[in-house]
């Protein structure tokens, strides 16, 4: 869900008189005026922008889907609109529709769009904002007529002397898609009600498992940490409320160009993991319309109709947690940030250490030899927080770690889980930026480096040279073997570069090149012992990436696997509203309206779903695949000619059909490829035939008692006793080395490629996953042997949460 667009900004020199031609944007008085508008906020109130229409149906939900007022023209309008909704595809289809069938009365591109609107009850509400995109006129800001930081006016001066003064055009708009109708049109549809009953049934399920077995035998969901558990405990969080997520990082619009903006979405934790996940400036003036109306409906709480109860509900609406990356966390809580004496971000009070003469500080736990450590390592706690934010007004930011209020902190305090603890920690910065960077600026000598201390003596720092070129085309040869599911290290996204570089490539390519006790430290990161080795020159490689990894254990208990309160989902939603800009002159207003029109399309598809309108269930299969149920699916190529089974196989089919091996030929139907749970296609060797199998064809993870990893080559289906049997025929790998296992932390598994000597069949449903197994030629035990390392798909579980599957492209059929 989408909810706000706001360029980037600029700090200017203090002046706490907001009137005056320049102020400081992050001052706390300054905060204060956003934060005292919010208290009190109200649907009705003018400032907000909202329509009479949209204020009547956020007081008075409707309460059927409106797919029975729809004619068949309508329907098709609004499927032309669903499938591809730019104004140009969608006139280029109707005039082909109209000239075709005469008779035929298609709405026009503007008509359906208003239509959407109108049916949904979703558009933006408009503020106008600074044309160099300071702040917006909001809050204190609301009646000014120049931009109190650059002096540039609010409104078009070409167009006031135009019109004499009569028409005040502003010179920047700034659009923010509202949250309550998108929440109201989700729960209209009894199907899409019955999705959002998630939170319902958890919560019933959690409370009664505690109560049992006080405890939880899983963590598996923001709901199921501590921190949620005691707000249905307690009551905040009742049966029909709603619980958001609100999640805001910096957005690249453009190649090779910084980040221009920044977004902002609500991701709606009622829904299950499996479904919620799927597709400087003064931040506080650009977040204040969005979070105007966020308290205007915990104060006066939100009206529905749930579609699967048939009955109204008035749900109050929880904000749980609050994610952002380092920079824009720091913006978010007002924290110092991480470079900062109390730089954690879930504030847990512990004072960070400077190197002699240095500026910033660093989270060091050791003592160094030579410099007298100071602090502990308190619990983060809410009361610390507010007294320190009391006392901000009276004493430096130095000494609370506080540079100004949050404007969330304006909620209602039964309706959020207060600062600092809402400020979660953000698992994809940390683990595919953070710490990928600290580790690979150690290992190639480029991290800063402290007199006296002396690059010639880091034992760590060795891809440097030909060892780094080496090394890069050791990565460069990966690329043949990994599967089609698994994104190529050249698609120009940095986090899931970082992720498959080092977590998937890394425990087989970094053995033998980094020194034995950095490659196991590698695998299991013990930081500070061997790169800082208690020396005050050092303290600098304690990044605060470092400091989090300490947290995520507890952070696991109080807010459940960080994977479901990570950036993923926000990356990918800037990912996708990246691909639909098409006017670059105009980006900013482009992507509004993008982020306009993608939750009106959301909203539409809740509401009206298959068959009248919504094409975006489940997916349509090629012609000729063949669906297995529980989610495998059998795709083309399919032998044409029955293929007769070599006579290692013929013996594993017996094998696993429990027959005595028959003379004679067996024949079978080879399918090709397989789509899985996971949504990975499988790709057999059959498929790539005439290459050497190990080479070509996808590797599987399989479930048999153990789990084994397997080459697979081919999948077939046969009926046997009366049962349809759907088949794989697989070659196992050997389990994997001992001696790299334990010198890998159980990390690296090396396994031999053992070909028709391990032929076995198996049930296709035992498939869990599709893998890489990469070829290297490691040293064991002074002796170098050809073998095959496995590689899973870093993020599959975030993967799948959101959705993501390979395309089942359709190819003729045999039949």
């Amino acid at each position: 869900m989408t909810a706000f667009l706001a360029p980037q900004w600029t700090l200017v020199p203090l002046d706490q008189d907001i009137s005056c031609t320049t102020i400081h944007l992050n001052s706390p008085k300054l905060t204060a005026e956003f934060t005292k508008g919010l208290q009190n906020a109200l649907l009705d109130d003018p400032a907000l922008g909202h329509s009479c229409e949209a204020i009547e149906r956020l007081h008075n939900s409707l309460h059927a889907p409106p797919n029975l007022a729809l004619d068949k023209y309508t329907c098709l309008a609004l499927d032309l609109f669903l499938g591809n909704p730019s104004l140009a595809s969608y006139e280029i289809n109707r005039t082909a529709i109209l000239q075709c069938f005469l008779d035929t009365n298609v709405p026009s591109y503007h008509m359906t769009r208003r239509l959407v609107a109108d049916l949904t009850g979703i558009d933006s509400i408009v503020h106008h904002m600074c044309i160099n995109s300071c702040v917006t006129y909001t809050g204190p800001f609301q009646e000014l007529d120049t931009c109190p930081v650059c002096s540039e006016p609010r409104y078009d001066q070409f167009q006031l002397e135009s019109s004499n003064g009569k028409t005040r055009k502003p010179c920047q708009e700034f659009h923010t898609i509202p949250i309550g109708p998108q929440l109201q049109a989700l729960y209209r549809d009894p199907k899409s009600a019955n999705h959002a009953h998630y939170l319902w049934e958890e919560r019933s399920r959690v409370l009664g498992e505690i109560q049992e077995q006080h405890c939880l035998k899983e963590y598996l969901d923001v709901l199921h940490g501590s921190d949620l558990i005691g707000a249905f405990h307690d009551g905040r969080i009742a049966e029909d409320d709603i619980v958001l997520m609100f999640s805001i990082d910096g957005a690249q619009l453009c190649a090779k160009k910084a980040s221009a903006c920044w977004i902002y979405i609500w991701v709606l934790l009622n829904l299950s993991p499996a479904r919620r996940y799927k597709k400087k400036h003064n931040i506080d003036s650009f977040l204040f319309p969005g979070l105007y109306h966020l308290a205007a409906l915990q104060n006066e709480g939100l009206r529905l109709w749930d579609g699967a109860f048939q009955r109204k509900v008035h749900s109050k609406v929880f904000l749980v947690l609050l994610t952002a990356d380092g920079p824009g966390m720091m913006h978010i809580t007002g924290l110092v940030g991480y470079h900062g004496k109390h730089g954690c971000r879930l504030y847990c009070g512990l004072s960070g250490h400077q190197e002699k003469h240095g500026k910033h500080y660093f989270p060091a736990l050791l003592k160094p030899a030579d410099y007298n450590v100071e602090g502990n390592f308190p619990t983060a706690s809410c009361e610390h927080y507010n007294a320190n934010l009391r006392y901000l007004y009276r004493a430096r930011r130095l000494e609370t770690g506080i540079s100004k209020p949050s404007i969330f902190s304006a909620l209602n305090h039964t309706s959020i889980l207060q600062l600092p603890k809402s400020a979660g920690s953000d698992i994809m910065h940390l683990g595919a930026l953070n710490l990928t960077d600290l580790m690979i600026s150690l290992w190639r000598g480029t991290i800063d480096c402290t007199k006296p201390d002396n690059k010639s003596t880091w034992s760590w720092a060795v891809l440097r040279g030909e060892v780094w070129q080496e090394h890069g085309r050791a990565v460069a040869a990966t690329l043949h073997f990994l599967p089609s599911s698994f994104e190529k290290l050249t698609s120009g996204y940095k986090a899931w570069e970082f992720l498959l570089y080092l977590y998937g490539l890394g425990p087989g390519l970094l053995y033998g090149v980094l020194p034995e006790i950095y490659y196991t430290n590698f695998c299991k990161l013990e930081f500070e012992i061997i790169y800082c080795q208690c020396l005050s020159t050092c303290i600098h490689f304690v990044r605060p990436c470092v400091h989090t990894l300490v947290h995520l254990p507890c952070e696991v208990l109080r807010l459940g696997p960080p994977i479901c309160s990570s950036q993923w989902t926000l990356e990918r939603t800037i990912g996708n509203l990246g691909e639909e800009i098409k006017q670059h002159s105009n980006p900013f207003a482009n992507l509004s309206q993008c982020g306009i029109r993608r939750a009106q399309t959301n909203a539409l598809m809740a509401m009206l779903p298959a068959p009248d309108v919504d094409q975006s269930g489940e997916s349509k299969l090629p012609r000729g695949a063949k669906n297995l149920g529980d989610r495998f699916i059998l795709l083309h190529a399919r032998d044409e000619k029955d293929y007769t089974l070599r006579e290692c196989e013929a013996l594993a089919l017996c094998t696993f059909l429990g027959l005595a091996p028959v003379a004679g030929e067996i024949l079978v139907c080879r399918w090709a490829k397989l789509q899985i749970p996971t949504g990975q296609n499988c790709y057999s060797a059959w498929k790539e035939e005439g290459e050497a199998t190990q080479e070509t064809s996808d590797s599987t993870q399989y479930q048999g008692g153990e789990l084994h990893v397997a080459e697979v080559y081919f999948f077939v289906q046969l009926s046997h006793e009366d049962q349809e049997l759907s088949l794989a025929l697989i070659s196992i790998y050997s389990k994997p080395d001992p001696t790299l296992l334990h010198l890998s932390v159980s990390t690296l598994w090396s396994c031999k490629h053992l070909g028709d000597s391990a032929l076995r069949f198996i049930d296709i449903k035992s498939i869990q996953s599709v893998v890489a197994m990469i070829p290297h030629r490691p040293t064991i035990g002074g002796q170098s042997c050809d073998r095959f390392f496995l590689v899973e798909k870093p993020g599959l579980d975030i993967a799948l949460m959101g959705g993501i599957e390979d395309e089942m492209q359709e190819e003729e059929s045999d039949d």
